[in-house]
């Protein structure tokens, strides 16, 4: 499914609606069509996907983290994994102007952001992030 902008801001104000400010990342799973972030609320574990492109583009909340079969390892989610794994998830928000998402967290006591966003059916991301404390 690709989720224009309307749909996507829609998405985010319902994610945002969650109460999920300052859960914990814990774990990231990776399908074919999904990155799946496992983000630990008070009491609820919520599941944020973001689709890979190739006709999945956008933000979806679960309650169910993806099956093992259809999970899979790459450099993708290795790189996710090494710099928002065990972080504090702070916000997700949209871009004004464009389907652009900001996911910002929390990293050794510092505001750390990841931008993701489509363009010709595929995921580009952008992500500003300090290295050590």
């Amino acid at each position: 499914m690709i989720q224009y902008y309307l749909d996507l801001q829609k998405q985010v104000k319902d994610i945002s609606e969650h109460g999920l400010a300052y859960g914990q990342i814990q774990k990231i799973y990776s399908t074919s069509f999904f990155i799946s972030f496992s983000i630990r609320s008070p009491g609820k574990t919520w599941h944020l996907y973001l689709g890979r492109g190739a006709g999945q583009e956008g933000a979806w909340l679960h309650d169910q983290a993806p099956p093992s079969s259809l999970r899979r390892k790459d450099t993708f989610l290795e790189y996710l994994r090494k710099h928002i794994s065990s972080c504090s998830f702070v916000s997700l928000d949209i871009d004004p102007f464009d389907r652009i998402l900001k996911l910002s967290y929390q990293k050794f006591g510092k505001l750390q952001t990841i931008l993701f966003f489509w363009k010709a059916r595929k995921l580009y991301f952008l992500h500003h992030y300090q290295e050590a404390p």
